[in-house]
């Protein structure tokens, strides 16, 4: 049983995370990417905080600032460089 959610839990991942490639693709048809972006990053936010509050370890206050840099950066710029990507024609399985 354990292991046919664990199974079922790795493809979900698989299909969300390249839902988002697929997603950006058309939704840039629509909307400007930063602000695309924006939403995704706010929603996906405030669904996972209630679990990162819950599970593991207490953050300590002086580490919440950097560790919230750290990630905004490293997501906006992993994130814009492969919606920039897509908007300017580069194929999504190539970005993928």
């Amino acid at each position: 049983m354990g292991l046919a959610i664990l199974v079922l839990l790795e493809a979900a991942l698989v299909i969300c995370w390249s839902a988002g490639f697929i997603g950006i693709r058309f939704a840039s048809d629509h909307a400007p990417i930063f602000l695309i972006l924006l939403w995704r990053s706010l929603v996906s936010g405030i669904v996972l905080l209630p679990f990162a509050l819950t599970i593991g370890p207490r953050p300590r206050r002086k580490d919440v600032l950097p560790q919230v840099l750290f990630g905004a950066l490293a997501m906006s710029a992993y994130l814009g460089a492969f919606a920039l990507a897509i908007s300017h024609g580069v194929p999504t399985g190539l970005v993928a």
